[in-house]
């Protein structure tokens, strides 16, 4: 263990020491050599007398060397154990939960308070024993102070980019919230559009009341907005159903009191026909009798009306069409509109789209156009109750309504084909050849004894009214 030198009989300490004191004080045990420092050199002399006196002092030697192992038995003890809890505390770490921002914190702090204290006590032994220059140790060392710095460093490293990864999970958790929190708000904003396309607005003019424009809006939000909206219609198809039957009501009044009562009434049309299109026997006349005044009061009345104003003597029919032959207010050239003769007299259309399933739309009738129907009427060349009757003409707003049917052709079928078989142009069916109406007037029914001419002559008579006849005003009034 020891070895003399040649010059003298001094001893040299060896600059390796094994011990377990020396190894318990620099903080490694189980016969592991340190090299933290080195003891400084002594004297041989010294040495060798120091060496004598223990020697010499065997039993107080040996006293004094077991205190001394005792107290570095006992040091060791308690590093050992302070060591095994340091590493288990160290493991715990190890194993906790990485979002747990406690106890990341809290270590963190500790081991950079190690790490500083550290490197402290490094600089401060090499500042004392001038041992700068030696960083063999230091760096090849299992417990060296850069190699504990390095670890630290790499650690305080992990940390920051742990800490970051955590800042930026959160901070992606919270975005997340908020377009999740957005997309729950436009889905209630997408049901609150349909809840109110479903109480959609309703608008509606009113064209009867003379107040050209005029709107009225509802807006149903709500059940008991819808709920008061469908009681206000209500009430107003009971007052327009109040209305058509006063309407229907005045009509049949004015229908007995100008052309007297009947179950039907009869109007002769006086038409002129080419020359290609004639009959053998020339005949230009044809006879139709109206509905009942208890079937379509109005509209017959309205026709009546306009028969008896003359209206429609030098009209013509313009349109042969495969279903229908239609009249018009046009003279033959088809240049002059006679419309307002007829909106003269207020007699161009009806108030309403009168029907009734007694006279329905088939071949030989006749019947109002357009909507509101009137003035223009034309014939059914064949059977027209499906496209004509009620729900039949979809292009039109009410479609559950038709258009009024009237009379029927009583003599003189053979006139009307001959004028179905005028030949037409262009895509609207345009009679090559208008039609022109001569004369239309109501006449009794055919056959009929009773001169209704004749009374009307005495009633004006007894009433001191000059005689309409001798004016050269010809009456037709009806059986």
């Amino acid at each position: 263990m020891y070895r003399r030198k040649s010059s003298n009989n001094d001893m040299v300490l060896p600059t390796h020491v094994d011990s377990s004191a020396s190894a318990t004080s620099n903080g490694h045990h189980n016969g592991v050599h340190v090299d933290s420092y080195r003891y400084p050199q002594a004297s041989a002399s010294s040495y060798s007398k120091s060496f004598k006196t223990s020697k010499s002092n065997s039993k107080g030697g040996r006293s004094k060397w077991s205190y001394i192992l005792l107290v570095g038995l006992t040091l060791f003890i308690v590093f050992f154990v302070w060591k095994v809890r340091s590493n288990k505390s160290s493991y715990d770490d190890d194993r906790m939960d990485p979002f747990d921002s406690s106890r990341r914190n809290k270590r963190t702090s500790r081991d950079r308070y190690k790490s500083k204290n550290t490197n402290k006590y490094n600089k401060q032994w090499k500042s004392q024993n001038g041992d700068d220059d030696d960083d063999d140790s230091a760096t090849t060392g299992r417990g060296g102070s850069s190699s504990s710095s390095a670890l630290d460093k790499r650690v305080r490293q992990l940390e920051e980019e742990l800490s970051k990864s955590t800042r930026k999970l959160d901070d992606q958790t919270k975005e997340s919230k908020k377009l999740l929190s957005r997309v729950m708000d436009m889905e209630h904003e997408k049901m609150e559009l349909i809840e109110e396309l479903e109480h959609h607005k309703i608008s509606m003019i009113d064209k009867e009341s003379g107040a050209s424009g005029s709107e009225i809006k509802y807006e149903t939000k709500t059940s008991a907005e819808l709920a008061k909206f469908e009681e206000r219609e209500k009430a107003l198809r009971d007052r327009i159903n109040k209305l058509i039957l006063k309407i229907q009501t005045e009509s049949h009044r004015e229908l007995i009191e100008s052309f007297g009562e009947a179950e039907n009434y009869y109007v002769e049309f006086t038409v002129q026909i080419p020359e290609y299109a004639q009959l053998p026997d020339e005949s230009n006349k044809f006879i139709i009798e109206t509905a009942g005044p208890d079937a379509l009061p109005h509209t017959v009345n309205l026709f009546l009306q306009q028969v008896s104003h003359e209206l429609w003597n030098g009209a013509s029919f313009i349109i042969n069409a495969p279903h229908i032959l239609q009249a018009a207010p046009h003279d033959p050239t088809g240049k002059k509109d006679l419309r307002q003769a007829f909106q003269d007299k207020e007699l161009t259309t009806v108030s309403f789209q009168e029907y009734s399933p007694k006279m329905p739309h088939e071949k030989y009738t006749f019947g109002f156009a357009g909507r509101p129907a009137g003035p223009d009427f034309y014939i059914n060349k064949l059977n027209n109750t499906i496209n004509h009757g009620p729900g039949g003409q979809e292009h039109h707003t009410l479609e559950e309504e038709a258009d009024p049917c009237f009379a029927k052709v009583w003599k003189g079928e053979e006139v009307l084909d001959a004028m179905f078989s005028i030949p037409v142009q262009g895509a609207q069916n345009l009679m090559r050849d208008f039609i022109t109406i001569s004369e239309v007037k109501v006449i009794p029914k055919p056959g009929t004894e009773f001169d209704y001419y004749d009374e009307k002559e005495k009633e004006g008579n007894e009433d001191g009214e000059n005689d309409v006849l001798d004016q050269g005003v010809e009456v037709n009034v009806p059986v």
